[in-house]
């Protein structure tokens, strides 16, 4: 049965501000390991802390795995995301003892059209210990939400499977990391049978993912996919505004991206549009700018985006929240952040020299819940007993004139 789902994400959503992605193309045949099979020099991994990675093989390149030698056949490296529109072939059937290929780290693994993903793993127990039947393995890190392993395969992309004494090719879902014996397995893999390849029909995408809660590996397929979003991201730049963007590698049936935007997370309104490609196996890549922050006087926005197909049907992106530079604003406003918050926030407050004000924090029943005395621009505000729920915090000046802002408090 034909299924549908309308946006795939292959990233999870980046930080508030913004983050870099660390980006490797194959420029030719080679091994993993091997400096000069990349672009820049490799191997492949995060160039910085808190860095993202991507690794692109272009179309007509094979990259293999046979130079991960310590520990053999571990992706010990945290790479994010691996785009084959060229072929990449995981493992050794040379290795000395036999081994599974194992990740590390969560990786999303997209299969273009063109691409091939070729398990040359050598059949090990690994996976249920001495005395099981050996398997060729790929094991998975199941991750967290949203962080968890997926491999996305698009029309046209295939995975060769291991055709041997002990043929198929196992997809599991792991924890832990293989070369310090501290890891586990975990039930029900999905199983790729020879003699492939797999799809039998390239006609559609197919996804094969790790559910992050119990490791098990779940399939779905035939699906179309109108639009796979690999990356949305953000950051404030001073004196231009909020910076958006985000880069899809297909489309079919799009119609145009609506980004919106929040000050608490939950109520979004629409900021404008993007036209979107409607149909395209190529990758493009989006950008918005939001320049009205700059006469704001929030903190603290959220956006998203609604990819909506041609025929009317819509999805929602996750959600980045984006920080606005106080010293960017005018001394003259009421700022609060956090917001939403658990009861711990700051206020900027507008006061003059030698000037107090009184601060008061009412529910939305009128009840006054904590008042004091405030006489500093900044101030870090706790209160004493938070329960979730929307606030008003108040702020009256000594001539009897009041600011007041909304609180979402979290607990």
């Amino acid at each position: 049965m034909l299924k549908c789902l309308p946006l795939i994400f292959l990233l999870a959503a980046f930080a508030a501000s913004a983050q870099t992605v660390d980006v490797f193309t194959a420029v030719q045949n080679g091994g993993w390991n091997t400096a000069s099979t990349w672009s820049p020099s490799g191997p492949p991994q995060p160039l910085g802390s808190g860095h993202k990675v991507k690794v692109v093989i272009p179309a007509g390149i094979t990259v293999n795995t046979l130079d991960i030698t310590s520990p053999p056949q571990e992706m010990t490296k945290q790479i994010d995301t691996i785009v084959i529109f060229g072929s990449l072939q995981l493992g050794d059937p040379n290795a000395n003892p036999t081994t599974d290929f194992f990740f590390d780290y969560p990786v999303y693994i997209l299969i273009a059209n063109g691409g091939r993903l070729v398990d040359s793993t050598s059949a090990s127990s690994s996976y249920g210990g001495p005395g099981s039947t050996p398997r060729h393995v790929i094991a998975l890190q199941k991750g967290n939400s949203p962080d968890t392993s997926a491999i996305v395969i698009q029309p046209g992309g295939e995975i060769q499977p291991a055709c041997d004494a002990y043929p198929g090719t196992y997809i599991y879902g792991v924890s832990g990391n293989h070369s310090s014996s501290n890891y586990t397995y975990y039930a029900v893999p999905y199983t790729i049978s020879c003699p492939g390849p797999f799809p039998s029909d390239n006609s559609y995408s197919y996804i094969i993912s790790v559910d992050y809660n119990t490791g098990a590996v779940n399939y779905s397929g035939p699906i179309t996919l109108p639009v796979i979003l690999i990356n949305f991201s953000g950051y404030y730049q001073q004196g231009m505004g909020v910076q958006l963007q985000w880069s899809t590698s297909s489309e079919y049936n799009s119609s145009y991206f609506a980004v919106e935007r929040s000050t608490d997370g939950t109520s979004f309104t629409e900021l404008g549009r993007v036209q979107a490609q409607g149909n395209s196996q190529i990758a493009h890549s989006y950008t918005f700018t939001d320049g009205t922050v700059l006469k704001s006087t929030v903190s603290l926005y959220y956006y998203r985006l609604r990819q909506v197909d041609l025929d009317g049907h819509f999805t929602y992106s996750k959600v980045i929240a984006i920080h606005i530079p106080l010293s960017d604003q005018s001394p003259g406003n009421l700022l609060l952040w956090p917001n939403p918050n658990t009861g711990n926030f700051q206020l900027q407050i507008p006061l003059g020299e030698n000037q107090k004000a009184m601060l008061r924090i009412v529910n939305l029943a009128g009840q006054v819940v904590q008042q004091q005395w405030v006489n500093s621009p900044i101030s870090t505000i706790r209160l004493q007993q938070p329960t979730s729920g929307v606030y008003l915090v108040q702020i009256q000046y000594a001539d009897g004139s009041r600011k007041t802002l909304r609180m979402l408090v979290i607990q």
